[in-house]
């Protein structure tokens, strides 16, 4: 196959998504391909691998460990990487990195180092108290830093995790990747009717009261109250929280106004949100969080759905707030969120105005074919450099 990427030897190393992630596999993965390069997915063992797109290799290496003690997959890793011969290994998780770091000792092979999350604030949030955030944040990054002395690129979630890592090593490649939507993958806005029943919120994706559930549904309350709303849940909420939901919901007398959808093949979900008026993101402030952009937000636009978000300064929340795509409300605050859903549902003008920004910005910058071309740049850029 030729293209710009042709006979490249690419090994995406995972520790822990599964071999289909979406970002992994059907983005990433198949753009190399395209290109020319030659993709195998290395994930661990205890993932299932329903299917996958054709050009694509898969590979596990045994998985005994989860959670933190994901270190201890190290050795296998390392092994299965000793099987094969790779030009570049492109890693999705810090342990992923210091095992391709340890597996690559003759330095033959590229690294990139892909950081979906800020890694130092889940680091901080899975092992202490928020007191102590900070003091585990810290630490994080002086081991993160001495794995991406051994990096040759480096690949950003969002702006915020680009600019954080580039920081620690300023003298190599690093590009941002949103995770924003095929165009192929969902049918078009064009092709999804909205229902004209009512104005509609939209969560995309399970929703626990630890990621805004209590939030939302306190906030819905009160706008549902003085207009015809309702709220859509693409996912489901799990047990206990969901007893919460029913219980809130019967003693609010809003149960008519709520649609769980529950679980939902991928190919229909793109419908379920264009159906929608109004997409909802209220994530409780923490670190990671803080830094945010994530799939849903683009998701939302990709169907004209302006987006309603907590006000993280560094988040892309901040960055489509500037471009006319978002309202921004405090984060955890029921009041601030009820205040930034009344002014949209209010004032029709102000939503016909943020959903065709958000419709132009998704056909124009947020969507994959844009960021396909930054991401084979950023090959380029990794193999033409000395380090």
């Amino acid at each position: 196959m030729t293209g710009r990427l042709s006979g490249l030897r690419v090994c995406m190393v995972t520790s822990a998504h599964p071999p289909h992630d979406a970002r992994i596999c059907y983005k990433e993965a198949v753009s190399l391909a395209k290109h020319g390069a030659e993709v195998t997915i290395l994930y661990p063992s205890n993932r299932q691998l329903d299917g996958g797109p054709e050009g694509i290799q898969f590979a596990t290496f045994r998985s005994e460990k989860r959670g933190l003690f994901r270190v201890f997959n190290n050795a296998n890793i390392k092994s299965a990487l000793h099987s094969n011969s790779y030009d570049v290994l492109h890693c999705h998780e810090p342990d992923a990195l210091r095992a391709a770091i340890i597996a690559n000792r003759t330095g033959i092979a590229k690294i990139i180092y892909d950081s979906h999350e800020l890694w130092s604030g889940v680091f901080a949030q899975r092992i202490g108290p928020a007191l102590l955030w900070g003091v585990l944040q810290r630490a994080f990054i002086q081991y993160e830093t001495r794995l991406l002395r051994d990096v040759d690129g480096i690949i950003g979630a969002t702006d915020a995790i680009t600019m954080k890592l580039s920081k620690l090593v300023p003298a190599i490649p690093s590009e941002t990747i949103l995770n924003v939507p095929l165009s192929s993958e969902w049918p078009s806005a064009e092709a999804v009717s909205r229902r004209q029943d009512r104005i509609w919120f939209c969560h995309e994706g399970n929703l626990s009261v630890k990621r805004g559930l209590r939030t939302i549904l306190q906030a819905f309350k009160r706008v549902r109250q003085k207009f015809n709303v309702g709220l859509r849940i693409i996912g489901a909420v799990p047990g206990t929280d969901l007893r919460w939901m029913n219980e809130y919901c019967l003693a609010n007398r809003i149960s008519e106004e709520i649609d769980v959808t529950g679980w939902l093949k991928y190919n229909e979900v793109g419908k379920r949100i264009g159906e929608c008026h109004i997409g909802i993101i209220a994530f409780p402030d923490t670190p990671n969080n803080r830094i945010a952009g994530p799939n849903k937000c683009f998701n939302y636009m990709k169907y004209g759905l302006p987006v309603l978000a907590p006000d993280f300064p560094e988040s892309h929340f901040a960055v489509l707030e500037r471009e006319g795509a978002a309202e921004l409300f405090i984060a955890g605050s029921e009041s601030s969120l009820a205040d930034s859903m009344i002014r949209l549902v209010s004032r029709a003008d102000l939503l016909r105005s943020k959903s065709q920004i958000a419709l132009d910005l998704a056909s124009k910058k947020y969507n994959w074919e844009v960021a396909e071309e930054k991401l084979i740049q950023l090959y380029q850029a990794v193999l033409a450099s000395d380090k």
